[in-house]
């Protein structure tokens, strides 16, 4: 796949960029190696000496990146923190946006957050036992390093596919697919075809906006969509903390999301982008508040009262972002592309300041089971 990351070398600029300024709510790798062409290193040959020329295979470069180890956004303690993230994500999307960068792949798996909890708060160095081959058992030691501050309660980390914010952008609207047929794949614009193997859509299917899914070229207002999302399917997610001191590593988060959002969350890949940016529309912009509905009557214990409903910091902070996001132009809800992280950053954290937060959350019961795993 083209990735812009490493063709037009964003990482390095971005870290460049955060040695003169910091970016507050990004959490860049510590350490850059590149290795060199795949061709060359694993296959051993050039383009040139390539057996199936046609392919015309993409001779990408090969990187490796170290990056600090920090909680993810499942560990979250308190709702205060988890939302504190949440708009530390909005100042992380703002950085990126200031030095014309789009993440282009928010999801829970790429949200990090900024406090570092030890099991052992006096040691600096820690002797943890492994499973080895043979069912022998060892012993490593995790070395504590220098905090690192990313300047938020949250925010990103993860650059892979990350991007220039093009000067023009190009949205293409979700359609209802005729009676019995489904929506063809759409040609992206003249300018990705232009570029070997370019995808427009990335990201992982249940967080990718409306747009994009439906072949628009990405934007930062796709990454504030995304964001919602991560909002919104958290209200299904998350019920009780995982472990969350290092060295414990919490076990995969696993989905419970109503079936009503089958149709959009698509992670079986059985629908086509284009059919999941339509039921996407509908689900959220249809004015029967089918996404209304569904929070109200499938929301995690977590995120309710004794009695199931939402609590009310939950809706407030919920219908404000959505608020921020679409706009009704007449009858019809809109997607608000004036809007900027900023704003909506300003927004959530008044919202925020004048509600009552919780205390501690519970610690989960592992429940291993057979639901589907998201990043």
């Amino acid at each position: 796949m083209f990735s812009e990351t490493y063709e037009q070398d964003i990482l390095a600029k971005t870290m460049n960029q955060h040695q003169l300024k910091p970016l507050r709510g990004i959490l860049l790798p510590t350490h850059v190696w590149h290795l060199g062409e795949t061709l060359t290193l694993v296959r051993d040959m050039t383009q040139v000496k390539c057996p199936i020329p046609v392919l015309k295979m993409k001779n990408r470069q090969e990187v490796f990146t170290l990056s600090p180890l920090k909680r993810m956004l499942a560990q979250f303690e308190t709702v205060e923190e988890f939302y504190g993230a949440i708009i530390g994500v909005l100042q992380g999307i703002e950085s990126l946006q200031a030095i014309k960068v789009i993440h282009r792949n928010i999801s829970f798996g790429n949200i990090i957050l900024d406090e570092e909890i030890y099991r052992e708060t006096d040691k600096v160095v820690q002797w943890i036992d492994v499973d080895q081959e043979d069912n022998r058992r060892g012993r490593i030691a995790l070395v504590r390093r220098e905090r690192v501050d990313i300047g938020a309660i949250g925010g990103l980390h993860d650059l892979d596919v990350a991007a220039y914010i093009p000067e023009i952008v190009f949205i293409r609207r979700s359609r209802k697919p005729p009676v019995g047929e489904s929506i063809a794949p759409r040609k992206p614009p003249l300018e990705a075809q232009q570029k070997p193997q370019c995808d427009w859509r990335t990201g992982i299917m249940p967080f990718i906006s409306i747009p994009v899914l439906a072949g628009g070229q990405n934007s930062v207002y796709d990454d504030l969509q995304s964001l919602f999302f991560v909002l919104y399917l958290a209200l299904f997610t998350f019920d009780k903390r995982l472990p969350n001191c290092f060295p414990d590593a919490p076990p995969p988060v696993v989905h419970r999301w109503p079936e009503v959002c089958n149709e959009w969350t698509d992670l079986s890949s059985h629908a086509t982008k284009q059919l999941c940016s339509y039921f996407k529309s509908e689900f959220f912009l249809a004015q029967d508040d089918s996404w209304y509905d569904t929070v109200k009557s499938h929301a995690l214990s977590l995120w309710c009262t004794g009695d199931g409903t939402l609590k009310k910091v939950h809706w407030d902070m919920l219908y404000t972002f959505f608020q921020q996001i679409w706009i009704y132009k007449g009858q019809t809800l809109v997607s608000n592309t004036d809007v900027g992280p900023s704003s909506i950053r300003t927004v959530l954290q008044t919202t925020l300041d004048s509600l009552e937060m919780d205390s501690e959350i519970p610690v989960a019961d592992i429940d291993v089971d057979q639901e589907t795993e998201v990043d």
